[in-house]
């Protein structure tokens, strides 16, 4: 990277004000004047904050990634063109990552049954049979209360009924229930 010359204070309101606000660096009193920037959101939701696994982690990602902008405008602002591509990527990146952390930090995934560990849908699928034994549900039917995929749900089922927890109740359309045996052992 390219050391660029020393620069004048930016105007108030200009490019450098919009980027450190989107970047979340800018004045908290400039950011909570009802704009919803960084000051009005106090990361006080149920899961995050710090001394949660990963909280500090995706914290410290959006730092490097505000960093990086800045050093961006920086190259830009010098006319160096090269590193404020390279580090807009880097910016990109790491936002992105820092995401993904948050996310799993707060337990919100992208897609509903993404980060469970092998088995657990079939396991949350025989539960959710044994909680209504005598009736028969679709694939569907699972799957809108447990919020995957009916045709995960249906692979799920099919290996229940391989294992003696599921019967096929019908055929057309495909209805499961659970068995005596598993009915009895939740």
């Amino acid at each position: 990277m390219t050391e660029s010359a020393p620069q004048s204070p930016p105007e108030p309101g200009g490019l450098a004000d919009s980027q450190d606000l989107a970047a979340g660096t800018g004045d908290a009193e400039d950011a909570s004047e009802g704009h919803g920037g960084p000051a009005a959101d106090s990361g006080t939701a149920e899961g995050t904050g710090p001394g949660v696994p990963g909280a500090e982690a995706a914290a410290g990602l959006a730092e490097l990634a505000a960093a990086a902008a800045q050093r961006a405008a920086r190259a830009l602002a010098g006319g160096d063109i090269a590193t404020a591509i390279s580090e807009l990527d880097a910016a990109r990146d790491s936002t992105a990552q820092a995401r993904r952390l948050a996310r799993a930090t707060t337990g919100r995934s992208a897609r509903a049954g993404s980060g469970m560990r092998p088995g657990q849908l079939r396991d949350r699928v025989r539960d959710h049979l044994a909680c209504h034994p005598g009736t028969s549900l679709t694939p569907y039917e699972i799957a809108r209360v447990l919020g995957n995929s009916a045709g995960a749900v249906a692979n799920a089922l099919d290996r229940l009924v391989e294992l003696g927890h599921a019967e096929l109740a019908s055929e057309h359309p495909r209805r499961y229930i659970t068995t005596a045996a598993a009915a009895s052992a939740s």
